[in-house]
């Protein structure tokens, strides 16, 4: 099961760090090995996502500014964090918090990432 995470909506912040293509691949490597090892609630479709998802880098989706492997796009927030989106009207999104530790990227641990939907003023 995915732990528990932050509340945040959709928008999210611009990543600062450039990423090679290389550390994107580092980075692919490091989601799979780990939700291999700890088996979250569907993770057989996050590593086929992932082993399937093209790498793009920042100034490949000028329109979103992130770097992503696939549907998974590299935040940054509270750190580094790789983040499933989707195209559904999905108000949970699974994530993976990231860091460098002696020079190779890893996953430090996950989190689901809940966006609250404000009704509109009158609407209550």
């Amino acid at each position: 099961m995915l732990a528990s995470g932050c509340t945040a909506s959709r928008e999210a912040a611009p990543v600062e760090v450039e990423l090679t293509r290389e550390e994107l691949q580092e980075i692919r490597a490091a989601a799979i090995r780990y939700y291999q090892e700890k088996k979250p609630e569907m993770w057989e479709v996050f590593v086929e996502e992932l082993q399937r998802g093209a790498l793009f880098l920042k100034k490949d989706l000028p329109e979103i500014g992130q770097p992503a492997i696939g549907i998974w796009r590299i935040e940054q927030d509270h750190g580094i964090a790789l983040v499933r989106w989707s195209i559904d009207s999905m108000a949970l999104y699974p994530g993976l918090q990231l860091a460098r530790q002696e020079g190779r990227w890893t996953v430090t641990g996950d989190f689901i990432r809940e966006e609250l939907f404000s009704p509109e003023p009158g609407q209550l």
